[in-house]
């Protein structure tokens, strides 16, 4: 009897140990990875590119005009919309991706073994998902109403001159910026050149 009670508590143990380990790498609203597990595991990856010179993309996403949904329809409504582009990104990346919230309305992907223009392509997709769907938000009055939104996306890569995870968000931040002021919805790749 004891033996068996000593398994059933250390089988109880080995749950709370996998739901402890999963809640601190996972940001709870959106239930993509949080920013602490995504600064680790950027610079994995970027280590592991320059060591065997794989490529490596990452796409920055910020939800448009997000303040004016929270703004227009409360604060709930933003959860809500953050939760649903949570489950968006994590059914339209490939299973290599990694998704995670950078902090407020913006998330991050890593694009493992991806060269600029296929991390272009995965984004194009993200932001024509993003754009088809629409968000079903709480009224006050206890129904439903059904918003629009739409992402902007700075996508940067791996390079001799991009060759650091601080100078990569840098870049793909940048781009997402020019994609905000070149008029939202829509993905913009980073100039990494070198400037003569």
């Amino acid at each position: 009897w004891l033996t068996i009670e000593l398994s059933l508590q250390t089988a109880a143990d080995l749950r709370r140990i996998v739901l402890l380990e999963s809640e601190n790498i996972t940001d709870p609203l959106t239930k993509v990875y949080n920013r602490r597990y995504l600064d680790r595991r950027l610079e994995e990856e970027v280590v592991r590119s320059k060591r065997y010179l794989l490529d490596l993309s990452i796409l920055m996403l910020d939800i448009d005009h997000f303040k004016r949904v929270n703004d227009m329809y409360g604060h709930q409504a933003g959860d809500v919309t953050l939760s649903t582009l949570g489950s968006l990104f994590k059914t339209g990346l490939r299973d290599s991706d990694v998704v995670a919230r950078y902090g407020g309305e913006e998330f991050l992907v890593i694009c493992t073994n991806t060269a600029i223009g296929g991390a272009a392509l995965v984004a194009e997709r993200l932001r024509q998902i993003v754009e088809s769907q629409q968000v079903q938000i709480p009224d006050s009055s206890g129904g439903s109403q059904t918003i629009q939104i739409s992402i902007s996306i700075g996508a940067a890569g791996l390079s001799a001159i991009v060759d650091s995870k601080e100078k990569l968000v840098q870049a793909a931040d940048q781009a997402l910026y020019r994609a905000k002021e070149e008029g939202r919805n829509r993905v913009i790749i980073a100039k990494t050149e070198v400037k003569s």
